[in-house]
């Protein structure tokens, strides 16, 4: 029988150990999507590496800095 794997969003490491639970942290969307991450490290620099600044401007518009 194969098991499930999952791998950290951001670094890749394999989350599961033999016969060992591991902690890990989940980022669960609105959307229901959802990221898993195997330190808070990870999650953090995931969530730095798609937030970007921006601007709204009166009229509505918004410019980003990407």
């Amino acid at each position: 029988m194969l098991n499930l794997v999952h791998y950290c969003d951001h670094c890749g490491y394999q989350l599961e150990e033999e016969d060992k639970e591991v902690p890990i942290y989940v980022l669960k969307l609105p959307t229901n999507e959802m990221y898993f991450f195997c330190n808070e490290d990870c999650m953090e620099d995931f969530l730095k590496d798609l937030t970007f600044e921006g601007y709204v401007y009166p009229n509505g518009s918004i410019d980003i800095d990407d």
